[in-house]
């Protein structure tokens, strides 16, 4: 952390926080060191009353004992022991287990868990429990899965017939599938833009239902395309988010909303204007990197972390190599093989996965040695500009060693 002891915080969640943000090789250290590490502060916050774990230590009530016995995997019943003590230590037995009592458990790991996420150990709790329960036929109560911190606009379905055939349409003029149809754009958009487009909508229509108007009030574009309801929408967006900045997706959703009431509605100019309006101030103008790239580009400011990237497909192959027979050798051998092309010609994720051997690589012998150049034609990238690139001695080494020993593991 490069801060000095006294400049930590002891506050456990806060603490928590910092050293998720460790990693082995960032520390220079292997990752069980760092565990071991992380292990031993929490045994010395306990020593001084720091942390304090009251139930870590509690007798099993005879319900909880005779429960843990009917689980048979050792990593089960660690997974579930703390739970079970917690609930000893209360008297509640595994029948009286409810939603409440996970919530509450939950609250009491936020202030005691140094090494985990607590909603990452409850999700786990929560799995093994219905495990148990369903596969040795127990008469306990399954408990729900955690609720996503990521927000879930209502279907589509849940809106009149005949605003789902208007957005059908809609999308489908948009993607050309008509390939005689004189309407639509000059391209066909992709299929994430549609996706996009289609997922805009169902923000806007979410929005406006949880505002509180009906879903069946909304029986076509026309009808959901106004710049009250925008308006309304997005008032509503922004009080759900609970943040003092917009979300940065208002601004594509005002955008689809322009786009559909100028092509496909022929609204008249004063309805675009309006339209407009909102988007100018919903607009966001970033200047540079985002925040969050920054953050993680912030680690390459040291020149060491950028020689340990140059050099990691290399460790990686080396890993592979030392257990070749391994899946997760041939796994690291992949990686290896992924970031010696993204080290050596940048590409969106999508291109990497859809790298094809007998149409995007193009092996050449020399001698003993197989060089590789990468092709993609423009027709297959965002831009719409090919990509070229011809890989040097060691990144070819490394893509054919992949390619002959490791790939077959894999498929």
């Amino acid at each position: 952390m490069s801060r000095p002891p006294s400049d930590i915080p002891t506050d456990i969640p806060q603490l928590r926080k910092l050293l998720a943000s460790l990693h082995p090789a960032a520390c220079g250290v292997k990752p069980n060191t760092l565990s071991t590490t992380k292990s031993d502060l929490a045994s010395a916050l306990r020593a001084v009353g720091v942390l304090q774990d009251f139930e870590a230590k509690s007798e099993l009530t005879p319900e909880w004992d005779t429960f843990l016995t009917t689980v048979q995997s050792t990593h089960q019943v660690w997974g579930l022991m703390r739970f079970a003590r917690y609930c000893s230590a209360r008297s509640i037995a595994p029948k009286d287990i409810s939603g409440e009592v996970v919530q509450a458990f939950q609250t009491v790991l936020d202030a005691v868990l140094l090494k985990n996420k607590p909603a990452k150990y409850i999700q786990s709790m929560i799995d093994t429990w219905n495990h148990v329960i369903d596969k040795h036929g127990l008469d306990l109560p399954r408990q729900d899965r955690l609720p996503s911190d990521r927000y879930v606009a209502r279907p589509l379905t849940d809106y009149p017939e005949s605003l789902q055939a208007e957005i059908k349409a809609y999308i489908d003029r948009l993607a050309q599938r008509d390939l005689f149809s004189e309407d639509g754009p000059d391209k066909p958009l992709r299929e994430t833009s549609l996706r996009n487009t289609e997922a805009y909508l169902r923000q806007l229509l979410d929005a406006l239902v949880t505002s509180g108007q009906s879903p069946e009030k909304f029986t076509s574009l026309s009808v959901v395309v106004t710049a009250s309801n925008l308006k309304t929408a997005f008032r509503t967006i922004i009080d759900r988010r609970g943040t003092n900045g917009l979300p940065s997706g208002l601004s594509n959703v005002a955008a689809t909303c322009i786009a559909i009431a100028r092509h496909h509605l022929n609204a008249p100019e004063d309805v675009i204007k309006a339209l407009k309006d909102i988007h100018k101030r919903v607009a966001v103008n970033p200047r540079g990197m985002s925040p969050k790239n920054a953050e993680r580009l912030a680690q390459f400011n040291d020149w060491e972390n950028v020689a340990l990237l140059l050099s990691l497909p290399d460790t990686l192959m080396a890993r592979a190599e030392d257990s070749p027979t391994r899946r997760d050798s041939a796994l690291a051998a992949m990686h290896a093989a992924a970031l010696t092309i993204l080290l050596s010609c940048p590409m969106r994720v999508k291109n990497l996965a859809n790298l094809d051997l007998d149409k995007h690589l193009i092996p050449v012998r020399s001698g003993t040695h197989t060089y590789y150049s990468i092709r993609i034609e423009g027709i297959e990238v965002k831009n719409g500009e090919p990509i070229e690139v011809k890989l040097n001695a060691r990144s070819s080494k490394i893509l054919h060693r992949y390619i002959m020993q490791f790939r077959p593991q894999v498929s």
